[in-house]
């Protein structure tokens, strides 16, 4: 005859067993409690939920998405990734800028030696090229890797024989590594075709002439390469490009000297902007995209000594912002000053940090300029991402990441 249900009575009297092998919990123990707890003994109620907090901000507006809930004494602080809002019963405060950031590293290179002035690139066909300088040798060095795994294809591979200063580009179905060689005070470049990385071709002539002044930058504006640096000899800012089949353009030439500092970098029309120290201020000037056509003469924008190192981004206004690092003594008496040009040759500059100096290029995030500025200290030398702000005479930072001075240890950011 069929067997008959009945119904037995297990109470849940003894809770969640996490000690005991979850195949062999006797039956009036729970496993897992969700969304649950214990009003008595036996009886178990759904957990109480919580009220929705409003989302209007004080002033009007309202809070749509949100990235992060922290409590900061007894506030409950929220953001979106771009504010940051303090919690009140008539509504959001909202506390002003706070980007919400975050990195991941990936070690390319592990052993005694020490490495300096490193750059890299990221090649949409998926691999990734990082060159530095390293005490092994004392000249430049590149490695090809798996952007995905970070799987090396090429480690520790040497640039020219004398080789300082490389940095590295993604170039139309290239990656070009520039670097200055000591050997014949030759700006040279190396070509890795993005579908072969396995092989690397010969180091290439980009200019004979800058003689031993290794005063250069490079920058990809379009599907060009551009190469300002200063030459051995008068006319000597100069400037030339590397076209995506890697052809070298004709030099143009202005009377003016770049001295220990030059950034090149282009704007939405594809301008192409020089701004450099000469000694005893800042200038800039500007060309077409062909560089058959000087757009702008060069043009003064602050009279500064000191200057170190320059950086800058076009906006897309047009117009371009630059950074630039001004030395002194003592490295905590370091600061950077920032400035917003036009095509007119209009500047407005201003002290945007102090205590730090200039560590990479700009970047655009956000609608706000971005740099990485580093720290000095025997202590703690750190780096910081800032935010250079045009209005006002402070701009915003923000503490990101790691601690340097790690020997043998080669960190890139990855994006």
């Amino acid at each position: 005859m069929p067997l008959e249900r009945q119904i037995i009575s297990l109470p849940f009297v003894e809770g969640v067993d996490t000690k005991s092998d979850p195949k062999q919990v006797r039956p009036t123990k729970l496993l897992v409690l969700e969304n649950g707890y214990f009003k008595s003994p036996g009886r178990i109620l759904k957990r109480f939920g919580y009220n929705a907090l409003i989302q209007n901000v004080n002033g009007g507006s309202n809070i749509t998405s949100g990235t992060l809930v922290a409590t900061l004494k007894d506030e409950l602080m929220m953001g979106d990734g771009l504010s940051g809002y303090s919690y009140s019963s008539t509504g959001w405060v909202n506390k002003g800028f706070a980007e919400s950031l975050s990195i991941s590293t990936k070690p390319l290179v592990r052993n005694t030696y020490q490495q300096t002035t490193p750059d890299l690139t990221v090649h949409p066909s998926g691999i990734s090229v990082a060159a530095w300088e390293d005490s092994s040798t004392g000249f430049g060095m590149y490695s090809v890797f798996d952007t995905v795994t970070g799987q090396p294809i090429l480690a520790n591979q040497t640039l020219g024989t004398q080789s300082l200063e490389p940095k590295v580009f993604s170039l139309g179905n290239y990656v070009i590594i520039v670097f200055y060689e000591t050997s014949n005070n030759h700006i040279q470049y190396v070509a890795i075709q993005a579908a072969t990385p396995q092989t690397a071709a010969a180091p290439v002539d980009l200019t004979t002439t800058p003689g031993t002044q290794k005063t250069y930058d490079a920058r990809v504006i379009g599907s060009r390469l551009f190469l300002a640096y200063r030459a051995s000899a008068a006319p000597r800012a100069t400037l030339l490009y590397l076209t995506a089949n890697l052809i070298v353009s004709a030099e143009v030439k202005q009377a003016e000297t770049f001295a220990n500092a030059v950034t090149v970098f282009g704007d939405a029309s594809n301008n192409v902007w020089v701004v450099y120290y000469n000694g005893s201020g800042v200038k800039f000037y500007i060309y077409d995209y062909g560089l058959a056509n000087v757009v702008l003469a060069p043009t003064l924008i602050d009279v500064i000594a000191n200057v170190r190192n320059i950086a800058g981004i076009g906006k897309p206004d047009p117009g371009a912002t630059i950074i630039y690092e001004v030395s002194a003594a003592a490295t905590y008496n370091y600061y950077l000053k920032a400035a917003a040009l036009d095509l007119n040759g209009g500047s407005t500059t201003f002290i945007t940090h102090r205590s730090v100096g200039l560590a990479s290029e700009p970047w655009y995030v956000n609608g706000e300029v971005h740099v990485l500025a580093a720290y000095q200290s025997a202590l703690q030398s750190t780096y910081f991402v800032m935010a250079i702000r045009q209005t006002g005479t402070q701009g915003g930072g923000r503490f990101i990441f790691y601690v340097p001075g790690q020997s043998g240890l080669l960190q890139f950011f990855w994006p």
